[in-house]
């Protein structure tokens, strides 16, 4: 509504929601603004809240009514770069990138020597959607506080074991586990907590544990 509104050549700017950029609902979105519009400058906030009442991470699109002329000047901002003397102004002269948003595909900013890179991992790599596997939900235990323990509550278990067969089938069960909040960019960060892992086995392929096996 608001680029049926502007005259030809007119701006509008929206500080919105990042999602769009990247999910599979924003397609659409995507389309809209490279076959509409001409995107001048986009600014990515990542997961950097600029709200204090408002959990919510980011951006800021300034767009023309206009044919897409495909250099759309676009940075994004990180959280460590924030600092007293921070000028938004004065990060974008320096840092933004000229990025050619063309397709409805994810909108990512990166610098052209991230971007020759990106193409060249693409041109060898095989997309996750095109591996011949189910992705669903990560461990869902049904109540954490019981199943995900700390290494002493692990130690204590496994000291109350009669028998040292029933220690090691008792260690088999009990598994190491990273949470969401545990991965890093280019690693992990061990939070030393494990999983009871208690499941309900793979039809036709892996039996489900009987928890009376474990007193």
């Amino acid at each position: 509504r608001g680029v049926k509104m502007l005259k030809s050549g007119g701006h509008l700017c929206f500080i919105t929601s990042n999602k769009w950029m990247r999910t599979g609902y924003g397609e659409k979105l995507r389309s809209f603004f490279v076959t509409e519009t001409n995107p001048e400058i986009l600014i990515d906030f990542g997961d950097v809240q600029v709200f204090e009442s408002a959990t919510v991470d980011t951006n800021i699109l300034l767009l023309s009514k206009g044919v897409n002329r495909g250099k759309t000047m676009a940075t994004t901002i990180q959280k460590n770069l924030l600092t007293g003397s921070f000028n938004l102004s004065d990060f974008m002269r320096h840092n933004a990138a000229e990025v050619a948003f063309s397709s409805s595909e994810s909108w990512v900013i990166l610098s052209p020597i991230e971007m020759s890179i990106k193409k060249k991992i693409e041109s060898v790599g095989v997309p996750l959607k095109d591996w011949d596997i189910n992705i669903y939900r990560g461990v869902l235990t049904g109540y954490n506080e019981a199943f995900i323990i700390s290494t002493d509550k692990r130690n204590e278990i496994l000291a109350n074991c009669q028998t040292d067969d029933e220690r090691r089938r008792t260690e088999e069960l009990i598994r190491p586990i990273l949470r969401g909040r545990d991965i890093k960019r280019y690693g992990y960060e061990d939070s030393h907590l494990y999983l009871i892992n208690t499941h309900n086995g793979i039809k036709g392929k892996l039996e489900r544990i009987h928890i009376e096996d474990y007193p």
